[in-house]
């Protein structure tokens, strides 16, 4: 998979990565923290692979 830096614009990883960073920034734009890290954890479910 191709990640933000390296991925040519528009193609399929891409443009999936940036939809869905675009939805889940515009859902937490409300959102007061007390100081806390959030962390999203996006996992497409498939097995890794040896040496991941």
């Amino acid at each position: 998979m191709n990640t933000r830096s390296t991925a040519t614009p528009l193609e399929g990883d891409w443009a999936l990565a940036m939809t869905t960073y675009n939805r889940i920034a515009a859902e937490l734009t409300g959102v007061a923290g007390q100081g806390e890290t959030v962390r999203i954890v996006l996992d497409d479910g498939l097995p890794h692979e040896a040496g991941e």
